[in-house]
């Protein structure tokens, strides 16, 4: 079952139905989790940095720190 290594890994080595049935509801999770990280640690767009940039700008006081409108 050399095929199926990491699905045998999340099954303690053991694949049962209730097993595949919690893996397949795990799956949803996962893909759901994924998401949402990729969202947290992808780089920020050009869009999101002028906006940080504005805000701590607008916060500090220091509007020299703007960036120049494109």
């Amino acid at each position: 079952m050399a095929k199926y290594e990491n699905l045998m890994a999340c099954c303690d080595g053991m694949i049962t139905v209730e097993k595949l049935e919690r893996f397949e509801l795990a799956i949803v999770e996962f893909e759901e989790f994924m998401k949402i990280a990729k969202e947290m640690f992808a780089p920020a767009s050009k869009e999101e940095l002028e906006r940080r940039a504005a805000e701590d700008a607008m916060c500090s006081g220091d509007f020299n720190d703007l960036p120049p409108k494109s």
